[in-house]
């Protein structure tokens, strides 16, 4: 069976490993979270099928060959993946909202694909974060994004940027094809409007509680950014970015 064959089954047991290395055929693996994912939320037994993925487009189809305190993978095939995330590449910037909710973004904008997250601090961002602790989010985020990358069968892991400020930001946005920002502030343009002329390489910002600053609207348009409308109903910061990552996911196809 072809490895994309084997992709169809979306119950198979899927594993991110940064640096897989095949030594005569096999895959050991040592590093006790993925056994724990393995042996104890997979349940993975002896001769089950597991696909390993790089998160760079590389995949290996393994049966378990054995489970103690390592586990021995035994490499069937071995294959350049078909990229499953769609046909344009999406960055979102996504304003930090309160407590646990960016945990959220990062997990539903990972499933549908995104290719690239920053999180960003704005004028309005009520979360503070020193050094230590945008650190700390970052790493969680990251794992986050694995998870969420192994149970959707992505072959790339999302690039999770460091906590970004505003301006910061903007100085990053020059090589994009279309930059949206929906936004409650001024006139604004529906998505509709936008269909022919998205590109391929889409950035997405997204406003924290009480939206994006009319100075950071400003700034944004004299940087090339589109103004849009998600509708007439107010959003809060999670469903937007999904609601607008999932319109573009949908007309890419």
């Amino acid at each position: 069976m072809h490895l994309l064959d084997y992709g169809k089954d979306y119950n198979m047991a899927r594993l991110f490993l940064s640096d897989p290395k095949v030594i005569s055929g096999r895959i050991s693996i040592e590093e006790p979270a993925s056994i724990h994912y393995l042996r104890d939320v997979l349940r993975s037994r002896q001769h089950d099928t597991v696909i390993v993925f790089d998160g760079k487009g590389r995949e290996y189809i393994c049966s378990v060959e054995t489970i103690s305190e390592k586990i021995v993978l035994i490499v069937r095939e071995e294959s350049a993946a078909v990229k499953r995330e769609g046909n344009v590449v999406i960055t979102c910037a996504c304003a930090i909202p309160k407590n646990s909710r960016m945990d959220d973004i990062i997990d539903k904008l990972t499933q549908l694909g995104v290719d690239r997250i920053i999180p960003l601090i704005t004028e309005r961002t009520q979360v503070k974060l020193d050094k230590k602790r945008r650190l700390i989010k970052h790493e969680r985020w990251e794992k986050i994004a694995i998870a969420a990358s192994q149970q959707s069968q992505r072959v790339s892991l999302p690039k999770i940027d460091l906590v970004t400020e505003f301006d910061d930001f903007i100085s990053l946005t020059n090589r994009f094809d279309v930059k949206l920002m929906p936004n409650l502030v001024g006139k604004t343009k529906h998505l509709s409007q936008l269909l022919n002329s998205l590109g391929k390489n889409i950035l997405v910002a997204i406003g924290p509680e009480g939206d994006f600053s009319q100075a950071e609207v400003d700034t944004a348009i004299k940087n090339g950014f589109i103004s849009v409308s998600l509708g007439d109903t107010v959003l809060r910061v999670e469903t937007a970015a999904v609601s607008i990552v999932s319109f573009l996911r949908l007309v890419s196809y």
